[in-house]
């Protein structure tokens, strides 16, 4: 059993449409924001510790990521044949907006992300 339903509700659009689940079903492409804030234990993990997963993790897969490893946030979007990943140096100890970004006709896939008050 999945656990996105756990956190996106049945009736939902994205779930129905598979737009986490397969981003390339996303007729133009793909944005995700969250706002959040990591402790500086954070910069010393050196394994992968995910805040959004919903499958670009694994090989020859196809989905989202967030995560943290060795110093860097992470993010990685997969689609049939090809995958994206973008990561910038980790900010700790303060809120921050992340926004995630991929222009399908384009293949561009960018990080924003701005001080949060």
């Amino acid at each position: 059993m999945s656990s996105l339903p756990s956190f996106i509700p049945d009736h939902s659009f994205i779930l129905k449409h598979d737009l986490i689940l397969d981003p390339d079903t996303c007729d133009d492409g793909l944005s995700f924001e969250m706002t959040f804030r990591l402790d500086k234990d954070a910069l010393k993990y050196n394994d992968m510790k995910y805040i959004v997963d919903s499958g670009a993790s694994t090989f020859n897969s196809k989905g989202f990521t967030l995560y943290t490893v060795q110093g860097n946030l992470r993010a990685d979007l997969a689609i049939a044949n090809n995958e994206f990943c973008v990561q910038i140096p980790l900010i700790v100890q303060r809120w921050q907006d992340v926004l995630v970004t991929w222009k399908k006709s384009e293949g561009n896939y960018r990080f924003n992300i701005t001080d949060s008050i």
